[in-house]
């Protein structure tokens, strides 16, 4: 059940392409 937050992370990247570490 760790995708899930695996998604999360991707999705908030990809919202915000800005905060790239």
């Amino acid at each position: 059940l760790q995708r899930r937050m695996k998604i999360a992370e991707l999705k908030q990247i990809c919202s915000r392409p800005d905060v790239v570490e």
